[in-house]
């Protein structure tokens, strides 16, 4: 399960960077932290959003600082809130999502927010059912 996460989270950065710019990485890697609750989850940010920098042609390391930066937020709401629920995946994914569009100053600002988030929500509740599934089978 967790190599298919990060698959997903290449084939992300690869839409993201030459097809959309719905902020795809940020949703899969939220997902990806709930999920996961690693800290290997900081090196593919980084690495994301390096390689997302070079593809979209960015100053190289914007894109990662902010990715580290959410992904610590959520870390540290760990302790305090319980992350794994589809209320604060929903919710952090909205404020993140906005966030960033607004500092890479992105076009369609409200419906890339909603589209995003409903990604990440329904992204969550995907991954949820299937690790459910897996546990009742086995």
């Amino acid at each position: 399960m967790q190599y298919l996460l990060y698959v997903l989270l290449g084939i992300a950065v690869l839409l993201e960077g030459s097809i959309t710019s719905l902020p795809l990485v940020l949703s899969m890697l939220l997902v990806l932290a709930v999920n996961l609750r690693k800290q290997d989850v900081f090196v593919a940010a980084f690495l994301a959003g390096f390689l997302l920098d070079v593809l979209l042609v960015r100053p190289v390391g914007v894109t990662s600082i902010f990715f580290l930066c959410m992904l610590l937020l959520v870390f540290l709401y760990e302790k305090k809130y319980e992350i794994k629920s589809l209320f604060f995946v929903v919710l952090f994914a909205g404020l993140s999502s906005a966030l960033y569009l607004m500092i890479f100053h992105s076009p369609d600002f409200f419906l890339q927010v909603v589209i995003s988030t409903l990604i990440a929500g329904g992204l969550f509740n995907l991954l949820r059912a299937l690790n459910h599934k897996k546990v009742i089978i086995h």
